[in-house]
């Protein structure tokens, strides 16, 4: 169990340094290195996701995009599947983090289906608050995850 959690600790200082990066210009014998690198991290990712091994595939999705790469939209869309059917709010966090890092386009129904995947399994109010702020246009309010409004003791209710 400690092994995970520290696990999950450099995976959220990697989404943290992701978020803050600016583009930075490289020479290309890197460039194509990288691509290299990226292209072996891409069917690793697949991999991951295809075995249901959500923090390995969080792991490798972040040093994807480190590495100024992009992930395949459908393994991403899969992720994201996968990741709301499993409880840890946490893990969810950070695989919301990388579908926004990654730009996820999800159609109507793929997000209908990722809600009600949260929505049959009891997910908490909170993560699926969460997840709802996937469609929320960029530059509007985002969505709270406790809704405005409740006194202390319904808030302890619900969450």
């Amino acid at each position: 169990r400690r092994a995970g959690e520290d696990a999950l600790s450099r995976i959220w200082r990697r989404i943290e340094r992701l978020k803050l990066r600016s583009e930075a210009s490289s020479s290309e014998s890197e460039d194509s290195r990288r691509r290299g690198e990226v292209k072996a991290l891409r069917e690793r990712f697949s991999s991951m996701v295809k075995k249901a091994r959500r923090r390995e595939a969080l792991g490798v999705a972040t040093r994807i995009l480190d590495s100024g790469g992009k992930i395949d939209q459908g393994a991403l869309r899969e992720f994201l599947e996968m990741s709301a059917r499993k409880p840890s709010a946490t893990v969810f966090a950070a695989v919301l983090i990388v579908c926004v890092l990654a730009k996820l386009k999800l159609t109507v129904n793929e997000f209908a289906r990722v809600i009600g995947i949260m929505v049959q399994r009891g997910a908490p109010v909170a993560q699926i608050r969460a997840a709802l702020n996937l469609v929320v246009p960029r530059g509007d309010a985002a969505i709270a995850l406790v809704p405005p409004g409740l006194e202390p003791e319904e808030v302890s209710a619900v969450y």
